[in-house]
């Protein structure tokens, strides 16, 4: 009992002695700001000084010609083509950094200063519908072992930083021109969009099919007798086509979608837009505070520059 009683004592002296701590950590950071205050009165002449010339410069310096900005968009292709695209795309953030590369890939030497990065990123499928859900942005290994996420092999996220450049059309022209001269790759996005479309010639066979098994099944003379099957009145014995043809429309409209979205080498899916970019008055702020801060600095090396002429004074 009187052991109890002495641990909830000690507990009781920790609580104590945190709030004391904490309301000591308080008050040195008040004295602290006070001083802080104090000294810039003292020295506003130097730190204004600091604070105007870089709040000048960070006037200029945050408009949008000196501004990153980073813009994305999707962009299909067929799977036959996504190899030979995901090498293409590897080696546009580093050709476009070199004049003499940037040259080989159409692109103008305007446009080539304003590209800072290119960068492409997969698309996640982690409901297996064929749809979308993420973009893996940390490029995720894990994904190819995983069964539960599935990496879509008809699509990438192209993601774009560019400085001073806010509407990206010029550059998702000059990557649409890129893409739709490369031989090569032409070649295997029309033998992806043959296989589409031989796919759909194979469903309308089937479609077909059903229907007149169905009208010939439903419509033959044979005695008919009916039942009542999940709220549905049906024929005894007889097979119902029509849930597996609407199963077959239903897949042939995702193939015909997925063949009328890939009518070139690669399509975006939107037009490339700004996604991001630093707002000016943070940046203006945030050139304000280094100017107080280096005037800060300042300050302090003239207010005790014999300290510090004395400190560097060599010892004898």
């Amino acid at each position: 009992m009187e052991e109890q009683k002495n641990n909830e004592l000690n507990l009781f002296d920790l609580i104590v002695m945190a709030c004391r701590g904490v309301g000591r950590f308080c008050r040195r950071c008040g004295v602290a700001v006070l001083h802080l205050v104090r000294f810039s009165v003292q020295h506003m002449w130097i730190i204004g000084a600091f604070v105007l010339v870089f709040g000048v410069a960070g006037f200029f310096l945050t408009q949008a010609q000196f501004t990153t900005f980073r813009g994305g968009a999707t962009v299909l292709f067929v799977e036959e083509a996504a190899p030979m695209i995901s090498e293409y795309m590897q080696r546009l953030d580093l050709y476009a950094k070199l004049p003499y590369m940037a040259q080989t890939l159409g692109m103008p030497d305007s446009l080539r200063k304003k590209i800072s990065k290119i960068e492409c990123y997969r698309w996640i499928d982690c409901k297996h519908d064929n749809m979308p859900d993420f973009v893996d942005f940390d490029n995720d290994k894990n994904y190819r072992s995983d069964t539960n996420d599935v990496i879509m092999n008809d699509r990438l996220y192209l993601r774009i930083e560019a400085r001073g450049l806010y509407d990206m059309a010029c550059v998702q022209a000059w990557l649409q021109r890129y893409f739709d001269s490369q031989p090569e790759l032409t070649a295997l996005s029309e033998q992806g969009r043959q296989v589409l479309r031989m796919n759909l010639q194979a469903y309308d066979r089937e479609i077909q099919r059903l229907d007149s098994l169905a009208t010939r099944e439903y419509f033959s003379n044979e005695s008919q007798k009916t039942e009542m099957h999940n709220g549905v009145l049906q024929i005894k014995g007889k097979h119902l086509y029509y849930n597996d043809m609407l199963n077959l429309i239903e897949r042939r409209g995702i193939v015909e979608t997925t063949l009328n979205q890939r009518t070139r080498n690669i399509n975006f899916q939107n037009d490339i837009v700004v996604t991001s970019a630093v707002s000016r008055l943070v940046r203006f702020v945030l050139w304000l505070l280094a100017g107080y801060l280096l005037g800060l600095v300042v300050a302090a090396c003239v207010a005790y520059r014999k300290v510090i002429a004395d400190y560097m004074k060599p010892k004898k």
